[in-house]
């Protein structure tokens, strides 16, 4: 026989969270593990319940059985007993194979409160588990004097807007060494239903200093009422009503607080940095306003009015730390890629300007620690990172952008692979030759260089470029039925994860002047209910979904017109009898009507039925139900989630009940998470003209979606964030000025160097590369006016602001700014060069027909060896054999012209030194009057084994000469 003694009480203590309540065929012992047996497929389980402060037994206690007994073929059977301890305080209970829970209680009729505190154990007597010698499992209880508590009041938490899922609630004793043994200090919506007791109603230890906490599954906080700090000592028996209300707008109120205070200090860094953060402490400056208007109300005792405050602030604080951080790190990082480009560009300027190669890479270096040591000086990220460690970044970049700058030109030059020219020997000529011609025309390339570098300068200082947040209009995804929508505002939360309004918002619209009508609504979307409703004969119904609604619904809606039978759910009337609205056709099926008394029974997560009485108030239309639908088009049913798109719940399987009665009943799904949300609320105003202003302000402060009519049409108000450009509107303007400026200095460059790039063409470089060349120039040019234009950019308005003048309109200190910059630099400056950069192309480009001078007249058979000056790479080769049998083709179809050309085929004649391609062609000319000729030729590409590129040559050989008479 096994023995295990439950000493004072079971339970867990606030640290420990009762992992046993994610599934219910979870078999974890809490306190004690109590094996089962594999031999045997039934076991005695026995025990003794005493008083654990004088030892005395509790004759009478309670002992509540519940669980699965496994059955063959792995099918589970719910199994539910109650025992009752005799006078010796003993029980037996005879279980077999199982998961199953034990709930000890004790209670005083005679007393208000509960008198014990409640003991739970959880067995599981599976075979899975070791096999004992022993029949009987004995488990003694010690019950520790107790006390109830109903705690009272909204357990908001402004972290996530609203009262958490699965909220939970205990207590812990102040002094924990007067138990040996946690007790019971924690209920959740799954304990309760267990326990049986009403949600949020506790046992505390009584006879001792106790603090009340609530918490729940979504967030990592708690709220602890202390009263005052005294604590709670209760007395044993006693019920005590505790309203959490105060505790909880106190804690919200540490919390906004705390954030404030460290998005403000994070603020000031960087204001006294030099970093211009008005706009945040402009918003900072509200929220602080926010919470001090929150404390009046809690002075006041609005704690509605205090929460939506405080959560108004707590909204406005998260985006200005978002935007605080954001910053901050782009500040103390965008040293270490400017030093990079810092560095190349010193090294790119010395390259335009100096021929001498020693002397240019010691310019390099020095330009390069003067845009160092001039940002070093302006930059506020060097104040604001870790000195060493941001210096240690900067001087590997640096070491990388002049390891670059110095080895690129010497490193793969002139290097040909069987595919061509290497890219980076290309690269490698092509800036070479860019940068010898900027050399040669200084004043020119200067005078690009002050134009770009201004464009940069204006941009930089001139411009803001912000992400502001606003409140954006738009309609309905789903058009509203009829032709004039009820006068009003609908609150829903944004779209997204299932988030739940608080009911702070309810509360303080009632309070508000303003506001003459308040209708919320909850609803079991996008979950799923699994309940029954049965009627007092026993008929029974399927039950999906829930809506819970108030009184004023009807003025939005003309729900109550729905109401076939019986009246509309009055909140006066029916508020002790808990009043329930039902379809017509589930009316059929359970044969109930109005007055007729109900039973809405549903499971938890423990797998626990739980039932709750109901008095039928009335009957709705089935038919008139589904068209009424909310001011966003949605009906007003139940959904649930299907294939990822909604599918309306039919009004048979739907209840309707008191939105405050929906709440309070704590309705679970499967897995024990609360569901029931406030979704959306109705508001209609006194006066509709401030309907506009009225929902602005809604959607700016909370951040909510808000359906807004004035009886003609429906308009949707939502929180945004729109990238805004100011201080603009000039640049267009100088963008165009330095384009031409750049245009017209390229193509006089390219008049200048004709000969140069007929030179060019001569030595090899086809059009292409020769325009390249053009390019290249204007772009290492806009890429060192773009950064020291950058620079200058920084430095220049911060030299300004020191002297008292007008400074940053906003500053641009992240190094993506930098990159935007270069980037629009080099657009522009490559942009205006390829017209002349094309015109340059066609300069370089043989024109034909080619003529050349005989020093006899040709006769027949005569072979004529001409060279074309032009490379061919072995992966152009193909490309272009098909442009000449396309120009081939081309000849073949033109029917007017005197003269024909004919493909005849490709030969190879290839040996050990060379690889010969000929492409093997005839030519006629014949026209009246004229000299007629026919000709055989030979366009022979030649390789010499190792190189990359074959030249051309072209064999020519008179097949025929006449006088054309037709």
């Amino acid at each position: 026989m096994q023995r295990l003694h439950i000493g004072r009480a079971m339970g867990w203590s606030i640290a420990r969270k009762p992992i046993w309540f994610i599934a219910p065929f979870v078999a974890v012992l809490l306190i004690a593990s109590i094996p089962g047996i594999s031999a045997q497929r039934e076991r005695v389980v026995m025990g003794r319940i005493v008083d654990a402060s004088t030892g005395r037994p509790l004759e009478g206690a309670i002992v509540h059985i519940s669980g699965w007994i496994m059955g063959g073929e792995y099918r589970w059977n719910r199994h539910d007993s109650y025992l009752s301890a005799n006078e010796t305080g003993q029980y037996n209970a005879t279980l077999r194979r199982g998961f199953y829970i034990l709930t000890i209680t004790f209670d005083d009729p005679e007393t208000p409160g509960v008198d014990y505190v409640p003991a739970i154990l959880q067995l599981d007597l599976t075979e899975r588990e070791q096999a004992l010698s022993e029949e009987k499992i004995v488990a003694n209880f010690d019950l520790f004097p107790g006390a109830s508590v109903i705690v009272k009041g909204s357990a908001e938490f402004v972290e996530i807007g609203g009262v958490p899922e699965s909220t939970y609630v205990g207590a812990f004793p102040v002094q924990r060494q007067a138990l040996p043994e946690p007790a019971l200090t924690f209920y959740d919506p799954n304990v309760f239903s267990i326990l049986g007791f009403e949600p949020m109603h506790i046992v505390v230890p009584s006879g001792m200093p106790v603090a009340i906490y609530i918490g729940g599954s979504n967030v990592q906080a708690y709220i602890v009422e202390d009263n005052g700090g005294c604590f709670y000592n209760l007395h044993q028996g006693s019920s005590t009503i505790v309203d959490i209300s105060e505790a909880a707008m106190n804690r919200n109120i540490q919390v906004v607080r705390e954030r404030l205070a460290s998005t403000w200090l994070a603020a000031e860094k960087l204001q006294s940095n030099g970093i211009g953060v008005r706009t945040e402490i402009e918003d900072l400056s509200t929220a602080f306003g926010f919470l001090e208007s929150a404390r009046q109300a809690l002075r006041e005792g609005s704690y509605s009015q205090c929460f939506i405050d405080l959560r108004a602030a707590y909204i406005m604080n998260e985006d200005v730390m978002s935007r605080v951080r954001s910053t901050y790190s782009d500040a103390t990082f965008s040293p270490i890629p400017l030093s990079f480009l810092l560095v190349l560009s010193g090294f790119g300027l010395a390259s335009v300007f100096i021929e001498n190669n020693a002397t240019r890479i010691g310019a390099g270096i020095l330009i390069g620690l003067l845009f160092l040591g001039f940002y070093f000086s302006i930059s506020p990220g060097w104040g604001l990172a870790d000195p060493a460690m941001l210096l240690s970044s900067c001087v590997l970049a640096a070491l990388i952008a002049v390891g670059l700058a110095i080895l690129f030109p010497r490193i793969r030059k002139d290097v040909v692979t069987p595919s061509g020219v290497a890219l980076a020997s290309s690269l490698t000529s092509t800036f070479s030759l860019a940068t010898r011609n900027l050399k040669r025309r200084r004043l020119r390339s200067s005078l690009i260089l002050v134009s770009i570098l201004t464009l940069v300068f204006a941009f930089t200082v001139f411009t803001s470029f912000q992400v502001q947040a606003v409140v954006g209009t738009g309609r309905p995804a789903q058009n509203y039925p009829g032709t004039r929508p009820p006068v009003g505002l609908m609150v829903v939360a944004p779209p997204g994860p299932s988030i739940a309004l608080p009911t702070s918002l309810v509360e303080a619209f009632m309070a508000d002047p303003e506001v003459v009508s308040v209708a919320p609504k909850v609803e079991t979307s996008p979950d799923v209910l699994d309940a029954r409703l049965v009627s007092e004969s026993g008929e029974n119904i399927t039950i999906k979904g829930a809506i819970g609604i108030s009184s004023e619904e009807a003025k939005m809606n003309q729900i109550d017109a729905a109401i076939v039978k019986g009246q509309y759910l009055m909140e006066e009337e029916h508020a002790s009898e808990h009043a329930i609205l039902i379809s017509a056709r589930a009316s059929d099926r359970i044969q109930a009507k109005p007055g007729d008394k109900v039973k809405l029974v549903w499971r938890t997560g423990m797998d626990i039925l739980v039932s709750e009485n109901f008095t039928i108030a009335g009957i709705f239309d089935d038919q008139i139900i589904e068209q009424i639908v909310d001011l966003d088009g949605q009906p007003i049913r139940p959904y649930v989630i299907q294939e990822r798109s909604k599918v309306y719940l039919s009004p048979e399987s739907i209840v309707i009940l008191n939105w405050k009665e929906l709440l309070r009943l704590n309705l679970c799904d499967e897995t024990g998470r609360q569901i029931g949300k406030l979704t959306r609320v109705n508001v209609q105003l006194k006066n509709s003209t401030v309907l506009v202003p009225f929902s602005i302000q809604l959607a700016k402060k909370w951040r909510f979606f808000i359906y807004a009519s004035d009886g003609k049409e429906v308009k949707l108000f939502y929180y945004r964030k729109d990238p805004q450009l100011s201080g603009g509107t000039t640049i267009p303007m100088l963008l165009v000025l330095v384009g031409l400026n750049v245009l017209a200095c390229t193509l006089n460059a390219v008049y200048e160097r004709r000969k140069e790039i007929a030179t060019l063409s001569l030595v090899g470089l086809n059009p292409s590369q020769i325009s390249y060349v053009f390019l290249a120039e204007a772009g290492l040019v806009a890429f060192i006016g773009g950064v020291a234009g950058y620079l200058f950019g920084l430095g220049g308005p911060r030299a300004l602001l020191s002297l008292g003048g007008p400074g940053f309109l906003t500053e641009k200190v992240s190094w993506t700014w930098s990159v935007a910059v270069i980037l629009m630099a080099v657009i522009v400056a490559v942009s205006a060069s390829v017209l002349p950069a094309l015109k340059a192309s066609t300069v370089a480009t043989p024109k034909l027909p080619l003529k050349w001078k005989l020093d006899y007249i040709p006769a027949a058979k005569d072979t004529w060896l001409l060279h074309v000056p032009q490379l061919v790479s072995q992966i152009e080769l193909r490309r272009f054999f098909r442009f000449v049998q396309g120009k081939f083709e081309e000849f073949q179809l033109l029917h007017t012209i005197p003269e024909k050309m004919e493909f005849k085929e490709i030969v190879e004649d290839s040996d050990q030194e060379k690889e010969v391609k000929k492409l093997i062609f005839s030519h006629s000319f014949a026209q009246e009057g004229s000299r007629a000729f026919r000709t055989e030729n030979e366009l022979a590409l030649t390789r010499s084994r190792g190189s990359s590129t074959y030249s051309i040559d072209l064999a020519i050989r008179i097949a025929m000469l006449y006088n054309y008479e037709p």
